[in-house]
């Protein structure tokens, strides 16, 4: 497909076909852009929580980074998974 579009460019005067497979998986594409924005935005505001957490109890700070830690961790693995099926379908399908 990324070809089609390469030619398109260059020569604008033929339209490029339509495949659906192609517009299936890049709707599923950019379905998972959005899904790891969203894990970005949680990833932050895990820090951002956590830093206000450690503000109003100091004591308590190790507890939490450790607990933040573990959660970044688990909403990174939701990441992982979605640039791998990413991957699959942009190479692969």
């Amino acid at each position: 497909m990324s070809l089609d579009v390469i030619n398109f460019l260059a020569d604008s005067t033929s339209a490029p076909t339509f495949d659906p497979a192609n517009t299936a998986k890049f709707w599923v594409i950019a379905i998972i852009a959005v899904a790891l924005a969203v894990v970005g935005t949680l990833e932050a505001l895990a820090v951002i929580f956590t830093l206000n957490g450690t503000a109003r109890n100091p004591e308590a700070a190790s507890k939490m980074r450790t607990t933040m830690l573990i959660g970044v961790a688990l909403v990174e693995t939701v990441a992982i998974y979605l640039l791998i099926i990413a991957m699959l379908l942009l190479f692969v399908a």
